[in-house]
């Protein structure tokens, strides 16, 4: 095994704790007190494993999986190498008494950088064998909480929008102008006009021909609909004309429609790109 995790690059994993209740995680307090002390050490004659303080994903009367971070640093190597944990245990559980005892290890899946199958079947083994030897018994109530935070943590994370804004790719001056959502719509008194509130920009709608004008400096533009390029005109209808153009907090808002810009409208999010001229290609440093 002189070879063992030798060439492994370094990679450093980060869990939260297994015993904690969810209000204590939640605020970041220290891990509640327990007879074991994490982390923990396995010494080998191949190399020195470190294990740290496990976090539940499920468990029942009898099963019980966790993960958690660990390391581990054979005799020639500089510095330890950081990976993953999955890990499968029988338990016994005491209702009267409320506590989980660690019987057996059956499965372990772990991920390193670069770990061969042998290697880690030679981790799995090392888990095996010392982790029943600990005498591990846990608090059911804790697990239980341990559990709910995980299950919080990852309805959150399922909840997240991941997915990448639109691009829009300009290769001339240009300006984005962006609506949060559907326009929504307040009534300038004695007039056909409506002002769209939310947006920085200066943008009515008129009524009369259904459509949305946005006044720039010394210049309007025009659409029919929020999303999409505008048309500028340099003859807007008379009540258009007729308002003043307020001065807009956001500076982008204020700046961006003048004369002579390609005017994009958008109801969400979008990475927005304006170039001048077209795109001028050049190698990226050290792929040729």
């Amino acid at each position: 095994m002189k070879k063992l995790w030798k060439h492994l690059p370094v990679l450093f994993v980060f869990f939260f704790w297994l015993a904690l209740p969810a209000q204590a995680q939640m605020a970041g307090e220290a891990a509640v007190p327990s007879e074991l002390q994490w982390p923990r050490v396995i010494e080998t004659s191949q190399a020195k494993i470190v294990i740290y303080q496990p976090q539940v994903e499920d468990f029942n009367e009898n099963r019980l999986l966790s993960r958690f971070a660990a390391s581990v640093q054979g005799a020639k190597m500089n510095a330890p190498v950081f990976g993953a944990v999955w890990l499968e245990a029988r338990i016994e559980t005491d209702r009267d008494e409320r506590t989980v005892h660690l019987v057996a290890i059956e499965n372990v899946r772990s991920r390193f950088p670069n770990a061969t199958p042998e290697q880690e079947k030679w981790f799995a083994d090392v888990l095996t064998r010392e982790i029943p030897a600990w005498d591990i018994v846990l608090s059911n109530d804790q697990l239980v909480a341990g559990l709910e935070t995980e299950q919080a943590r990852v309805k959150t994370e399922q909840a997240l929008d991941n997915d990448p804004p639109k691009i829009l790719y300009v290769n001339k001056p240009a300006a984005l102008v962006l609506v949060d959502g559907e326009p929504i719509l307040k009534p300038i008194e004695k007039t056909a006009l409506m002002t769209v509130i939310n947006t920085p920009f200066p943008m009515v709608f008129r009524k009369t021909d259904k459509t949305y004008y946005l006044i720039g400096k010394e210049t309007w533009y025009r659409s029919r609909k929020i999303s999409g390029r505008w048309q500028e005109t340099a003859d807007p209808p008379a009540d258009v004309a007729a308002l003043e153009r307020e001065a807009s907090d956001d500076e982008d808002a204020e700046s961006a429609v003048t004369t002579g810009v390609v005017v994009f409208g958008a109801t969400e999010p979008r990475s927005f790109s304006p170039s001048t001229g077209s795109p001028n290609s050049c190698p990226f440093p050290a792929t040729t």
